[in-house]
């Protein structure tokens, strides 16, 4: 049998409950100025009908976010054990960290740092390639998102650095992304 899994949106409740998304939002939302018989009626039809609510959505209507990038030159032990204290330092503050992975292909770095241009971030992490020229540089300006550089790669002046021992590095990260 095939399950068919189907995400209940605001505008469902609304209909369910004959009541307006306005009025949903505010029950979701936990606002006192809806009437205790109609927040019961609503948070009825939200049981019933099994609704999650979507954190992305959440934050998008909000206008806050959560995600933050991390783009490293290799796959190499240093890089990977780095990320993963990034990871577990950011996560524990509920941001959503993704990574890409350049090695060391200058092009394929400049087309993963066009594609965040669009992209909604909370912060970027790049690791600057020791081998890279600083092409990076002007690509990463052009993000307009908090930036912390990692390393010496050459042109990277006027980024937030961090330096410091690896064992230390996301905490660091973590002070510094929250700076901003």
């Amino acid at each position: 049998m095939d399950v068919v899994s189907v995400s209940v949106t605001i505008n469902d409740i609304s209909r369910a409950a004959k009541v307006s998304k306005a009025v949903v939002s505010k029950v979701i939302n936990n606002k006192p100025d809806v009437a205790p018989e109609t927040r019961k009626s609503v948070l009825k039809v939200i049981d019933e009908l099994g609704y999650i609510p979507n954190a992305r959505a959440r934050e998008l209507s909000l206008g806050t976010n959560s995600d933050i990038t991390v783009v490293l030159p290799s796959d190499n032990t240093a890089y990977i054990r780095l990320l993963f204290s990034i990871y577990r330092i950011l996560s524990a503050h509920n941001y959503n960290v993704t990574f890409h992975i350049t090695d060391h292909d200058k092009e394929k770095e400049s087309g993963i740092l066009c594609s965040l241009r669009g992209k909604y971030l909370r912060g970027l992490i790049c690791f600057a390639d020791p081998d890279g020229d600083g092409g990076a540089c002007s690509l990463i300006e052009k993000i307009k998102v908090p930036t912390v550089v990692l390393g010496d790669g050459a042109g990277f002046d006027g980024f937030k650095r961090v330096f410091c021992h690896e064992r230390d590095m996301a905490e660091a990260l973590a002070s510094a992304m929250k700076e901003r």
